[in-house]
């Protein structure tokens, strides 16, 4: 399993769009939300969600990547 080796820390990135993952939007951008432990997803989209809620008024948070 090559992902066991890599960096304790990853950069961590939410995609927005006008529509939910898996779904054709007409706007999609990815953002960076900086560098975290590795498998930290689901607390990340937690914490962007709650701390922008204005935001995802209009955008939906269609999934967080990470990389490293």
């Amino acid at each position: 399993m090559p992902w066991r080796f890599g960096s304790k820390d990853v950069e961590y990135f939410v995609e927005v769009g006008t529509t939910p993952y898996g779904k054709y939007g007409l706007y999609k951008e990815m953002i960076p939300v900086g560098v975290r432990g590795r498998g930290r997803h689901i607390e990340t989209a937690t914490e962007i969600k709650l701390s922008n809620p204005d935001i995802f008024e209009n955008l939906k948070l269609r999934q967080v990547v990470s990389r490293g």
